[in-house]
């Protein structure tokens, strides 16, 4: 009896075990997102201040604070989203909420503490364009449903003014600040000097390579913002089998049985 109790509590302690160490298994409710590539050095601090490596297939949710430092992330939203960020940029979730639609209550806002970003939107803010933005130091960025990037220069980006510099890969974004608001179309780059300057349009390219978001979905032309949500549904775990005693087979010497060990002998049978 002693045996099978502390074999139970063994198995007990295995599934507990088994449990905590699936990603998504008792988080998945709270999370914003699924981080699916990582390369460097990259992690997360929470709103309590708690710092911890990212790694592929961690969930990311409101209050973290993302950190790439010389590496890369990116991240699949619930609602379809990505976001991938570039080398030595601090991206925060401010908040998140999508349940399966626009119904008033969703939400994605970020910000662009330094560094850089290329996005795909989801399904946030196709409707309610007030349901995202990403706030930065100089301008906040909203989106029509788009795919674009941004860069926060703070004398660490070779070649460009200090500032924001943001361009349109599909959609239109809209760039905002004190002094003023700027519609960016498909194609065309923006600068927002500082946050008293307007926003305004220029001649320059992107911020980067478009490898910089690992397996690029806008390279896809199947891929579509808000119609590849992700799946956050937690992986089913199976219990773990009760061990079965062992049956020894019967004996092909003239019909007798042999007993397990130490178990009482068998007449010949007639």
């Amino acid at each position: 009896m002693q045996t099978t109790s502390g074999s139970m509590t063994a198995r007990a302690a295995l599934m507990a075990a088994v449990l905590v160490a699936v990603p998504g298994t008792a988080v998945a409710a709270d999370s914003a997102g699924r981080v699916v590539s990582v390369t460097g050095q990259v992690q997360a601090t929470g709103a309590d201040g708690q710092a911890r490596a990212v790694r592929k297939n961690d969930m990311v949710g409101a209050g973290d604070t993302l950190s790439t430092n010389d590496g890369r992330a990116q991240i699949h939203f619930r609602d379809g989203g990505v976001i991938a960020l570039k080398p030595r940029t601090e991206f925060r979730i401010d908040a998140y909420n999508y349940a399966g639609g626009e119904d008033g209550s969703e939400r994605s806002f970020f910000s662009l503490l330094k560094g850089g970003f290329r996005a795909i939107s989801g399904a946030i803010g196709h409707r309610n364009r007030e349901a995202y933005r990403v706030q930065t130091a100089v301008a906040t960025i909203g989106i029509r449903g788009t795919a674009y990037e941004a860069d926060l220069c703070n004398n660490d980006c070779e070649g460009r003014e200090n500032g924001l510099h943001e361009t349109t890969d599909d959609g239109t974004t809209n760039l905002s600040n004190r002094a003023g608001s700027l519609d960016v179309p498909a194609g065309r780059s923006a600068y927002v000097k500082d946050e008293n300057t307007p926003p305004v349009l220029v001649e320059e390219n992107g911020g980067g390579p478009l490898d910089e978001l690992g397996e690029n979905p806008l390279d896809d032309p199947n891929f579509r913002a808000g119609e590849n949500p992700v799946d956050f549904t937690p992986p089913k775990i199976d219990p773990v089998p009760s061990p079965t005693p062992e049956i020894p087979p019967p004996s092909d010497g003239g019909g007798v049985i042999t007993p397990p060990t130490g178990g009482p002998s068998t007449a010949p049978l007639n």
